[in-house]
């Protein structure tokens, strides 16, 4: 889908292909089983939350009905602290679902409170695994991984990134997405 998809779409949008092009570098990741170097492309961080949210809103309406109108939804890349501390909520009491599109291309997994108010953890991830990295608010954190929460009280220090308004913050640069590394092939 993406060999197909993808360009097609950088060929009806030359400004997004030229931003690409000149945006990519080679990285080394460490992937727990050594070294490997890989592509990375430019993404603004912001937009990855704005994103992360708006599909946590649909997929929670879709699942569990319309978030309520004074509930604070925040998505995005946490700090490693915060992943513990998403782990362990998403292993409380509570509704379970879990879903993927696309045979890995978008996976999720949520966890909502039994009673009211509701509150709901939330975990994506996106193309199988691309890494996201290089977030201004998190410079030297990667992770495949973006989390979310919703809940009747707004918890912005969970997703640095969520608080910085990237229209507005200078220093807001871009993320870096890098793509899964490619399956290897069975022997």
């Amino acid at each position: 889908m993406l060999n197909r998809d993808v360009p097609r779409r950088l060929e009806r949008n030359q400004r997004l292909h030229r931003a690409l092009a000149e945006g990519q570098s080679r990285v080394q990741v460490n992937d727990g089983g050594g070294v490997a170097e890989t592509l990375a492309l430019p993404v603004e961080s912001e937009r990855i939350s704005r994103f992360a949210r708006r599909v946590i809103q649909g997929l929670h309406a879709l699942h569990w009905g319309p978030i309520p109108q004074d509930a604070w939804v925040g998505a995005g890349q946490l700090a490693p602290a915060g992943v513990e501390f998403h782990h362990k909520l998403m292993h409380m009491g509570g509704i379970r679902l879990r879903g993927d599109i696309g045979a890995g291309l978008f996976s999720y997994a949520a966890l909502r409170s039994f009673e009211p108010p509701f509150i709901s953890a939330w975990w994506l991830r996106l193309f199988g695994g691309m890494i996201l990295a290089g977030d201004p608010a998190m410079p030297e954190y990667g992770t495949r991984d973006l989390y979310g929460l919703v809940s009747r009280l707004p918890h912005p220090e969970m997703f640095p990134a969520t608080g910085v308004d990237a229209s507005n913050d200078p220093t807001a640069g871009p993320m870096l997405v890098t793509p899964p590394a490619p399956a290897s092939p069975a022997r």
